[in-house]
């Protein structure tokens, strides 16, 4: 699963990282984007144009008695959904956070990031009432993501540009859900203030 991300970097960098253009004014960054909450994501049309606009983290689903937002869809599942074959998206992110059991009772918040730049996330988007709206692929862990959940986003590493463009092979994509090479990631652990929505600032990621 991937529920939580920080995304500290500015959405003009974020433009000038993927070649896009931003379509929105005004910026935010928060190290702690919860489903419900808008975070920038990179799309690219049939001329190969790529832009920058805001989604709103979670993709309203409804089914038979039930109504939630679907933040994230599982990789070996993506062939037969039609988002992936028609609008898939990246959502760039400094890093992510996953929770350690330790016991009934009690989590602790780790955060995963690279040792630069940032992660490029598998993603698809739809159109909602609220606008754009995204879930995050996952798929299994690498070893060190894996001491903690049994899941971990689909990161893209160099494969961004056959990612977003509209006529690549849905098929040949489905070679990318692997997990990220654990050498390639940092971790550590981070102050429980990750736990509210409402703390957005730096402390959520400094290490305890």
């Amino acid at each position: 699963m991937c529920g939580r991300l920080s995304r500290k970097s500015q959405a003009q960098v974020i433009a000038q990282l993927y070649q896009a253009t931003l379509s929105f004014d005004g910026d935010f960054p928060s190290h702690n984007v919860t489903p419900t909450q808008k975070t920038p994501i990179v799309r690219e049309g049939p001329d190969h144009a790529r832009t920058v606009d805001l989604g709103v983290f979670g993709i309203p689903t409804t089914i038979p008695g039930k109504f939630f937002n679907l933040i994230n869809l599982m990789s070996e599942k993506a062939a037969r959904r039609k988002e992936f074959r028609e609008r898939r998206c990246v959502i760039p992110a400094d890093g992510f956070y996953e929770w350690e059991k330790i016991s009934e009772k009690e989590k602790q918040p780790h955060y995963f990031y690279p040792p630069e730049g940032m992660f490029s996330l598998a993603g698809v988007w739809k159109e909602s009432d609220k606008g754009l709206a995204f879930s995050i692929f996952t798929t299994t862990p690498n070893e060190l993501v894996g001491r903690f959940h049994n899941r971990m986003p689909v990161i893209l590493g160099h494969a961004v540009a056959q990612w977003l463009a509209p006529e690549s092979d849905p098929g040949e994509l489905t070679s990318f859900f692997q997990p990220y090479p654990a050498n390639l990631m940092r971790e550590h652990r981070v102050s429980k203030a990750v736990n509210n929505p409402r703390n957005k600032d730096a402390s959520c990621i400094a290490a305890v």
